[in-house]
């Protein structure tokens, strides 16, 4: 066993599971956020309502909620959100058993990492798509 190539694929491992939490994290702000902004206008367009302001007004606030919608529902940033943050603790659970082995089988564990990096792959194809969520199990198309 090399231990530079041991040391540099725990090294990618510890990197990528990193890089793909701090995926998740984006994706599962930009989602709570855009909920957050979705009552918010909500609650607005309804006091605007009631006040004196020009009709056009309360009608472009009251289209916030909607545009939120359709963008979660569109980029389904919480499916997104989910594929990141399983992606980030699969490899980081690879990292640390490659870290931590007795003996060490990187060959072993580089073919691992091709697997799930293939899995994910086909994962990441299915999102916002036929309500198919990541890790749901294979639905049949057209069942929701």
């Amino acid at each position: 066993m090399n231990s530079h190539q041991l040391n540099e694929l725990v090294q990618e491992l510890e990197n990528d599971g990193e890089e793909f939490f701090g995926g998740g994290r984006l994706n599962n702000i930009t989602d709570a956020t855009l909920s957050i902004v979705a009552v918010f206008t909500s609650l607005a367009a309804t006091v605007l309502v009631g006040t004196d302001a020009p009709r056009w007004i309360p009608a472009v606030v009251a289209a916030v909620p909607a545009a939120c919608a359709t963008l979660q529902k569109t980029l389904d940033l919480r499916g997104r959100s989910n594929w990141y943050f399983q992606y980030a603790a699969q490899v980081r659970s690879l990292a640390t058993d490659l870290k931590y082995a007795d003996a060490p089988n990187v060959q072993e564990c580089a073919r691992k990492r091709a697997e799930l990096e293939t899995k994910m792959e086909d994962e990441w194809s299915r999102i916002g798509r036929s309500g198919v969520t990541p890790s749901s199990g294979r639905r049949a198309r057209g069942q929701r």
